[in-house]
């Protein structure tokens, strides 16, 4: 290759550096206004604005140790008189925890399978649980959202208590 796009600095310890071409990830332009648009975010999404908003996504499909977590938390999270929280479960897990959790679900708690408005879902939010994909991390970089974020599975499996959120 005459040419290499990398997405991160430091990447001439994998590839010749005069062939780097330092170009960042990619995003949606619709983040690039995201932050002037937390009240139509709030509205969109028929949330309270005299709330702090929580927003818990595991992508498009979902991420299994999110959601585990989401629902070994939702007793507590029902407590959170102050917080309001957005799951987007993934549309793979939806129907199942559908089902699971039918009549358990916080009033504080706006669950779906998809978010048809990622841009207003990130401006509403206060802090962000997200899995660590590279573009994730980009968009909320951009953002200069808090995040919550890492390889959740791992904690998961060492059985780890990192739900603290309350803290």
């Amino acid at each position: 290759a005459e040419k290499i796009c990398v997405a991160y600095e430091g990447m001439e310890r994998f590839f010749p550096k005069e062939k780097i071409i330092f170009t960042g990830n990619p995003v949606r332009k619709d983040l690039l206004n995201a932050v002037n648009e937390r009240v139509e975010g709030i509205a969109f999404y028929g949330l309270n604005a005299n709330k702090k908003t929580v927003l818990v996504t595991g992508g498009s499909l979902g991420a299994g140790s999110i959601n585990k977590a989401m629902v070994r938390w939702l007793e507590k999270i029902a407590g959170w008189k102050d917080v309001q929280v957005i799951w987007q479960c993934g549309s793979y897990y939806h129907k199942e925890l559908e089902e699971q959790l039918k009549g358990r679900m916080p009033e504080n708690v706006k669950f779906m399978p998809f978010l048809k408005r990622m841009d207003l879902a990130y401006a509403c939010a206060d802090l962000v649980v997200a899995r660590a994909g590279a573009g994730t991390i980009s968009e909320l970089c951009l953002l200069g959202k808090a995040v919550v974020s890492g390889e959740i599975e791992h904690y998961l499996s060492l059985g780890c208590d990192h739900g603290r959120l309350e803290d």
